[in-house]
């Protein structure tokens, strides 16, 4: 299926652009959902029609608050599920580039950096007069 392990990483990063773009749908909707919700709670709250308006106001937005609730309990499972697969894809192609030396070398944005530790010599000199001395803010504010 992949010709080369370039074509596995095209492929890895396709599906995780993809993904996204469905896990921005779907996080776009739910807001889209969210946000009449909330504008129906708003107007129904601010009702003031005497013969029907106390009814509405007690009703409509207890109605509207469940339904916010169950909309959010229905779109959790697909966007979380969406946002693991982004997460397996990143753990392919980490692995992939990880795994190819060409790979790291091409399409590695970071910089191959070796961790050393750090030696005492390396480390800038402080005079001890800056670290010992407590700090005297009356004197510095000329408050005395």
């Amino acid at each position: 299926m992949f010709g080369s392990p370039k074509d596995r990483l095209d492929f890895c990063r396709k599906e995780i652009h993809f993904e996204t773009a469905l896990l921005s749908d779907r996080t776009n909707a739910y807001l889209a959902a969210q946000s009449f919700l909330v504008i129906v709670y708003a107007s129904s709250m601010a009702n003031l029609n005497l013969v029907w308006g106390e009814f509405f106001t007690l009703v409509v937005p207890v109605l509207m608050a469940i339904l916010g609730m169950v909309t959010s309990l229905r779109a959790w499972p697909g966007i979380k599920a969406t946002y693991q697969i982004i997460d397996h894809w990143y753990f392919k192609q980490r692995n992939l580039v990880e795994s190819n030396q060409v790979l790291t070398q091409a399409y590695d944005d970071t910089p191959s950096v070796r961790r050393t530790r750090v030696q005492p010599d390396a480390l800038p000199k402080i005079p001890a007069v800056f670290i010992t001395k407590p700090l005297d803010f009356q004197h510095a504010l000329g408050v005395a």
